[in-house]
């Protein structure tokens, strides 16, 4: 009779080695030119409207004060407005604004129409004038 230490041993030691490999292929095929390159051009751009409340009732004023700081994850997301070119600004838990008309034009020019684009937040400060929250955003091209 075999040993069952000894069975068990040699069947530990080839689920290893396959588990070894597969990693090791999977690896292998990714190509350097299938790698994620960063964008060459960011451009920062102002959010504006962030004094307004949102649809849902959720006030932007306060998704910016209690979320939103420097590094967090925005999405744009276009939209229609009276016909015109628009980009909402949105976090994980709201939205926080919106582009300009002229900022809205040129993104979307630069990403071919797209209809969601993602950046991060570069700045997010309160207005000594207004004492309103704002802020700015980094979008790579």
């Amino acid at each position: 009779m075999v040993n069952m230490s000894l069975v068990i041993i040699i069947l530990s030691i080839v689920v290893v080695a396959v588990v070894i490999a597969l990693r090791l292929e999977s690896r292998s095929s990714i190509q350097p030119n299938q790698a994620i390159r960063a964008p060459s051009n960011w451009i920062i751009f102002d959010v504006v409207g962030e004094s307004f409340d949102n649809e849902d009732g959720s006030r932007r004023q306060d998704i910016l004060e209690g979320y939103a700081e420097v590094g967090v994850i925005v999405e744009l997301r276009f939209y229609r407005y009276k016909g015109e070119i628009a980009y909402g600004v949105f976090v994980t838990e709201g939205q926080i604004g919106n582009l300009s008309r002229n900022d809205a034009a040129e993104m979307f020019t630069r990403s071919d129409g797209a209809s969601r684009v993602s950046g991060f937040i570069e700045s997010v400060g309160i207005s000594s004038a207004s004492g309103l929250y704002g802020a700015t955003i980094r979008i790579g091209f």
